[in-house]
Order: C-alpha cells, then structure tokens, then sequence
C-alpha cells in the first residue's frame, strides 16, 4: 500500500494518537492497510481515496479504531453493517451509471 501521508495523519488524529515513534507509527500503518483491504473489499471499490470526506472515510476511520482497540470485526459489523451496505449500494449505482456511458 502506498502511503497516502493525509490519510496517515487523519488516522492518527481519529486514534488520538499525539506523539511519534517508529513502533506506533509502524502499527498505525498495519492498521491502515488492513482496514483499506476490508473497507474496499466490502465496498467494492479498487484504489479509493479514504482521505476524501464522506461514508467511505467514515467506515475506514471507525474500522481502524476497532482494529487499534483489538475489536473483534463482528461488533464493527454489528454496528455499521447498515452504513456498509448502503455505501456499497452507491458504488454500485454509480458503476452501472458509468457503465452505460
């Protein structure tokens, strides 16, 4: 995963991470691309921006805090299932829109 270094320091902020050290930022960076893979598997999008505002951002930043947290997935699911699917449902529309182009 290429380091987008906005996205970087946005999750740093959402993980009220204040300081810097090299094991942190090194489990942050773990995170970051453990959660880019599930939120854009879910999602069904390929090489999103989660920097950029909105629901995308929204899951990807809640994913890392669960997985910063040691949250089992399950709970996340439980508690933004509703947001995942219709987050997916958009990207789907917007793939069949271009689709027709």
């Amino acid at each position: 995963m290429k380091m987008n270094a906005t996205l970087f320091a946005q999750t740093k902020r959402q993980l009220d991470i204040t300081w810097s050290d090299s094991d942190t930022d090194k489990k942050v960076k773990q995170i970051m691309s453990s959660a880019e893979g599930i939120i854009s598997h879910q999602l069904g999008v390929k090489n999103f921006d989660f920097s950029e505002p909105g629901m995308e951002n929204t899951l990807y930043h809640a994913l890392c805090l669960y997985l910063w947290n040691n949250v089992e997935l399950k709970t996340y699911y439980e508690n933004y299932g509703e947001l995942i699917q219709q987050t997916r449902a958009k990207h789907e529309v917007e793939r069949m829109e271009n689709a027709d182009v």
